[in-house]
């Protein structure tokens, strides 16, 4: 008598009952790697930000200039030989610094243009700023100051300011002189004219925002 050898019984595939118990910790992997990578993107992201929102009256920051990215823009210690601006307020807008004296040039703290930094050079006096000059105000050629002017007491060298046009609509190198007269200066020799900065994204900005009709030289 033949006897038949008893039936086999189906292996369970290996392959199916490990991907049934490795499922949840393979779900746990994907989504700590989803975690990580999205970290990394938003650090990477808030690193090409410009680092001035942070930056308050008094800060000093670096990496303003022209041809420099305002990626490059950042908080600095004012001892740090990087840092060119002080901040002297913290606006809404790039004219509102217009306002604020000593004020040399402005800079956006973000992309969206939403706040705006007023800057003078570091070591500078607020109060001597081109945008404090007034008639009767005098002022002096100074090469130190970046600015080029600044304003000074009424002493020999300096420049009685007979007049401020704060518009240079019109303004002609013929008929500025005329306008001087017309907004009240009394014998005007020359006209200086006086532009804040304005910084961007690699770029700078520059408008004349003040002409300063100028007397004879003290």
């Amino acid at each position: 008598m033949t006897t038949e050898p008893p039936a086999q019984q189906p292996e369970t595939p290996a392959s199916l009952s490990t991907l049934t118990r490795s499922t949840p910790l393979l779900v746990t992997v994907v989504v700590l790697v989803v975690s990580v990578v999205g970290a990394l993107a938003f650090l990477a992201l808030q690193s090409h930000r410009p680092a001035l929102g942070s930056a308050s009256v008094g800060d000093c920051v670096a990496g303003v200039s022209e041809g420099k990215a305002l990626t490059e823009a950042r908080r600095a210690e004012c001892s740090n030989s990087s840092a060119i601006y002080r901040v002297l307020d913290k606006v809404s807008s790039e004219t509102d610094c217009l306002k604020v004296a000593g004020t040399e040039a402005t800079v956006p703290t973000d992309a969206d243009g939403e706040q705006y930094l007023c800057l003078m050079a570091k070591n500078a006096d607020a109060s001597q700023g081109v945008n404090t000059l007034r008639a009767g105000s005098c002022l002096i050629d100074d090469a130190s100051d970046p600015s080029g002017i600044r304003k000074s007491d009424c002493v020999p060298g300096s420049y009685p300011v007979q007049a401020v046009l704060t518009s240079s609509k019109g303004l002609t190198s013929r008929n500025t002189l005329d306008k001087c007269a017309a907004a009240g200066a009394s014998s005007p020799e020359r006209f200086y004219e006086w532009s804040m900065l304005r910084y961007g994204d690699s770029t700078v900005s520059i408008t004349t925002d003040m002409v300063l009709c100028l007397g004879a030289v003290n």
